[in-house]
């Protein structure tokens, strides 16, 4: 599979933050999205997720750091990079065409820094980053990065990316990313998303064609950590979005217009806006505002997952590759070692036992 480098950047970012276009952000892209989130926002919180011990986390890798926000084209490339892996059933950041790192990202990126992480053979956006990534050092190094800015994400079949990048000036929201679990509910849905601000939120709420919903913190800080909430799936296409207003009494909403949806066989977004919430500026004064405009029903379909689940990678085989370049003065440097292991009951994707480890690269822009 040949992976073009002739898009480029300036066609990106035309959309309001966090809409879906062309089918993405996928839910499968944003639950990996929401997930890398998380440990960021707290990476400690999580300690009894990992199959390693949080000793082996540097001081810096054990502090909070922002969210990473959406980028249309990371989020593309990483795509289809894990399309091509998992067309060709192999694991490595060039492509299946030679096509290198640096050649297959850059032009899909206008910022000064890019980093990349793949995985093959766990069973999911969870294993892969939380038994995965978070356990191998120069994976977890990338996903702890505070210079990093920006993510898009990828997932196909077994084969995950991540590409990372900074200094390209994108928005900056108080919720990055938010998700709905699992894909496709029966009788329960949870939602989960980050917030950051810098303050506490006025509120954080889940905002539906008839409900409103409040979520709450669940790791890190109010000002900067995870958020979410359990309540029943409604039946059909579920149009939602997440809404807040910040300590300043300003107001946002993921995605910035229309809807995110869940249910059977259901489109992923809908450009009509629900109108469940009508939420108080300031708890102290009675200054009504609502949020929304009409009812929507469409909805989405994907893989499933819910927070936590277990998954099958052995705790001492943590699996994939990792590396960074710096573009400077039209020079990349790469800084992280790229590393390849297994994922344990994924035999037929990866049957690797042991680690291969890269050393550094550079190349010019």
């Amino acid at each position: 599979m040949e992976i073009t480098t002739l898009m480029l950047f300036t066609s990106m970012s035309i959309t309001g933050y966090g809409e879906i276009v062309d089918g993405q952000p996928s839910w499968a892209q944003r639950e990996m999205h929401v997930y890398t989130n998380l440990v960021r926002v707290d990476p400690e919180a999580w300690s009894d997720e990992y199959p390693c011990s949080l000793s082996e986390f540097t001081s810096g890798e054990r502090t909070s750091k922002a969210p990473l926000y959406y980028h249309e084209g990371l989020t593309s490339i990483a795509q289809l990079h894990s399309d091509d892996m998992d067309d060709g059933g192999f694991i490595a950041h060039e492509s299946s065409d030679g096509t290198d790192f640096g050649t297959r990202v850059w032009p899909w990126y206008e910022g000064t820094s890019i980093a990349e992480n793949v995985a093959l053979g766990y069973a999911d956006n969870w294993d892969a980053v939380f038994q995965g990534w978070m356990c191998s050092a120069g994976h977890r190094s990338n996903i702890m990065d505070g210079d990093l800015e920006d993510i898009g994400t990828g997932m196909t079949g077994r084969s995950y990316t991540q590409d990372f990048g900074a200094g390209a000036n994108t928005a900056h929201v108080e919720v990055a990313m938010g998700i709905h679990l699992p894909e496709t509910p029966s009788s329960e849905v949870q939602f989960l998303a980050t917030y950051d601000d810098g303050q506490d939120p006025l509120g954080l709420w889940v905002e539906t064609a008839s409900d409103c919903f409040e979520m709450d913190p669940i790791a890190g800080a109010a000002s900067r950590g995870a958020y979410s909430v359990d309540t029943d799936a409604e039946s059909g296409c579920s149009s939602y979005r997440f809404t807040w207003t910040t300590a300043s009494g300003t107001k946002g909403n993921l995605p910035a217009t229309g809807a995110y949806v869940y249910g059977e066989d259901c489109p992923s977004w809908t450009e009509a806006e629900p109108s469940g919430c009508t939420v108080d500026e300031d708890s102290s004064n009675d200054d009504d505002q609502e949020e929304g405009e009409d009812d929507s029903s469409s909805g989405t379909a994907d893989d499933n997952s819910t927070l936590g689940d277990g998954g099958s990678a052995g705790s001492d085989c943590p699996g994939g590759t990792s590396t960074c370049f710096q573009k400077d003065d039209a020079e990349l440097e790469g800084d992280r070692g790229c590393s390849t292991t297994s994922a344990s009951g994924s035999a037929p994707l990866l049957a690797l036992t042991f680690g291969l480890l890269i050393g550094p690269i550079r190349r010019r822009a």
